[in-house]
């Protein structure tokens, strides 16, 4: 274009706008107007959200999981022992129930396993495997979508191969994705495929390893940006959790959490826990205020000569030191508690200690937790795995005790409680095999329970939803009958309940004050208790089972007997005198004892009784 017609014409634009405008002066203004825009568009952003929900395979309702599910649980719902041949599956839906396509990964993880001498542990023992449950049943789960064919991702389908199934200490992860709504059902077993070797896994206490499933997930690759699909194609998924190990005490005590202004507190470390056993026997009976456990805790401690410290217990029966608060396990777990008087007072209680984790208790509400590989022995104490003495309104809910021993001398020894008295209630309490409740040395006055010693004639019992499964391990020494001496005040639910009956001129137990409501009792091998007969002894009886307190045909009290040659019996290699019966039989089986001249009585409403042993079979 020429520069100077350019120019030309932009004057002549100006002075044609003037013209215009000066025209316009004093009229009205009119304008023309018109528009285009683009519709209303709102930004959001996408939302990642998957959901894990856990049915037991035999009997479950399905239940979200959270920090606290209880997994593979046995048809009762209750966890399993495992041995040979034991098996339990639970299925596990994975759901996209965001707006982002996601993948995930769904894994067995474990920790924290126990080893035998030869370094072998239950992962080693354990096989897993895993379906899709549309492969068992043809449901409608389906995953993925042929939208996403083209991706590439590996969509572990599992098929069930008996010959090829990943042992436990491998572990198990499932991957694959899920477009929003989308959701797909694994079921997940694990086994114990016995095997000639599996005898080495049977050691003294069991052993026990922590597993969890855990679900991560992430974005993949599939909504469009204005690039493509692939701009989250490298998104990382998050670790996986850890499973915590329990935090291991050192001994002190740590009250530095503790405020009067505060009503709940969380306890995550074993000092803490022992800071809280302190402020108690300072007089804090925390009534209105609750403790929680944050963590597992393991109290198991030793001093500067290797001996194991002892934990002082919750509360002081002695001092009139109760809690009266609110205890909340949160399904964790307290091990390997280690409790004797002779340490704890330098010398003898005498009748006037509460052994337990809790020293003792008044309207108070303990919850949620489990005790394992507890060892309380004493001497004239009153003896309780949870709690020594029991008063008041209280209540026992959700308690498992495992792998313990409590032990007392002339006195009371509970699987959860010495001695109760007021109204106490036991809901969904367990006391299972892998415990011996004893009553040490053999003395006559010991009252042994598997859930309470011995309790007061007025209180107010109820026990349900209950198992106990314990070992009474009474008077392992030596004998002259069986009801009137070896157990009179012994009993798998109640050692003595201070009441009884008679029945046609025969004084029985009674248990007036004991309401039952689903509870089971089971009877292992070891209520079948063998005694051989020996002239050497101020008793004619000698026990032939090892018991909690000293060795096969030892007694403390009367020494070792003398066999046919005058030698003393240690063991199964002795000779019997002329005319002696050698084996005297004698069968345990007792709900709740009473005293000297009283019989203990095998039934009562509402429990359910199984034996295991020979003798009942």
């Amino acid at each position: 274009m020429d520069v100077f017609k350019a120019r030309k014409s932009l004057v002549t634009s100006i002075i044609a706008i003037i013209i215009s405008f000066s025209i316009l002066i004093g009229s009205t203004f009119a304008w023309f107007t018109d528009s285009a825009s683009s519709g209303i568009n709102k930004i959001q952003s996408g939302n990642l959200d998957v959901g894990l929900v856990y049915t037991n395979s035999y009997n479950g309702t399905p239940e979200e999981v959270h920090e606290n599910t209880k997994i593979f649980m046995d048809i009762n719902g209750d966890p399993i022992l495992w041995e040979p041949g034991a098996f339990a599956s639970g299925r596990f839906k994975v759901s996209n129930d965001g707006s982002l396509a996601l993948k995930y990964e769904l894994s067995i993880i474990q920790a924290n396993a126990t080893a035998t001498p030869s370094g072998k542990t239950l992962a080693d023992a354990l096989t897993v495997y895993a379906l899709t449950r549309n492969k068992l049943t043809g449901t409608d789960d389906v995953m993925g979508d042929a939208n996403l064919e083209a991706l590439q991702i590996d969509s572990a389908v599992p098929e069930y191969d008996p010959q090829n199934m990943p042992v436990f200490k491998d572990g198990l992860t499932l991957k694959g994705y899920l477009l929003p709504s989308e959701a797909i059902t694994y079921e997940i077993g694990i086994f114990w495929e016995p095997t000639e070797n599996d005898n080495e896994y049977n050691i003294p206490g069991g052993l026990s390893i922590d597993f969890a499933v855990a679900l991560v997930a992430t974005q993949v690759s599939y909504e469009n940006d204005g690039d493509g699909s692939f701009y989250d194609e490298n998104a990382n998924f998050p670790a996986l959790p850890v499973i915590p190990t329990a935090d291991e005490w050192d001994g002190t005590a740590d009250t530095s959490w503790y405020n009067d202004s505060d009503t709940t507190f969380s306890l995550g470390t074993s000092e803490q826990l022992a800071g809280f056993a302190k402020l108690v026997d300072e007089g804090n009976t925390f009534e209105g205020k609750t403790i929680e456990l944050a963590c597992d805790l393991d109290l198991y401690a030793e001093d500067a000569n290797g001996e194991a410290i002892c934990f002082d217990p919750i509360g002081s029966y002695r001092h009139d030191k109760a809690f009266k608060g609110t205890f909340d396990g949160k399904d964790k777990t307290i091990s390997n508690l280690t409790q004797n008087t002779w340490a704890l007072d330098n010398g003898y209680y005498y009748s006037d200690c509460g052994l337990g984790l809790f020293g003792a208790v008044e309207d108070a509400y303990i919850c949620n937790l489990k005790v394992d590989g507890a060892s309380i022995s004493g001497e004239s104490a009153i003896c309780g795995i949870i709690a020594g003495v029991s008063s008041g309104e209280t209540t026992y809910e959700n308690i498992t005790v495992t792998n313990s021993k409590g032990a007392d001398y002339q006195y009371y020894s509970g699987g959860i409680v010495g001695w109760a008295s007021g109204e106490q209630k036991f809901i969904g309490c367990n006391v299972d095999a892998s415990n011996a409740i004893a009553a040490q040395w053999g003395d006559f006055d010991n009252s042994t329970g598997g859930v309470i010693g011995g309790c007061g004639g007025s209180a107010q019992i109820l026990m349900k939803d209950c198992t106990v499964a314990c070992r009474i391990d009474a008077y392992n020494d030596v004998t002259s009958s069986y009801q009137w001496y070896a157990y009179r005040r012994c009993g798998m639910l109640i050692g003595n309940t201070g009441k009884t009956k008679t029945v046609d001129g025969t004084t029985y137990a009674d248990a007036p004050q004991l309401t039952c409501e689903n509870v089971t009792v089971i009877y292992g091998e070891w209520a079948d208790y063998t005694y051989c007969e020996f002239a050497g002894t101020s008793w004619p009886y000698v026990r032939v089972q090892a018991g909690v307190s000293n060795s096969a045909y030892s007694n403390p009290r009367y020494g070792h007997p003398t066999d046919a040659n005058g030698n003393e019996v240690v063991d199964d290699n002795h000779v019997h005198n002329e005319g002696e019966d050698h084996h005297m039989s004698c069968v345990f089986d007792q709900l709740y004892g009473g005293g000297q001249g009283v019989y203990g009585m095998a039934t009562h409403d509402g429990v359910t009784v199984i034996y295991n042993n020979p003798s009942k079979n």
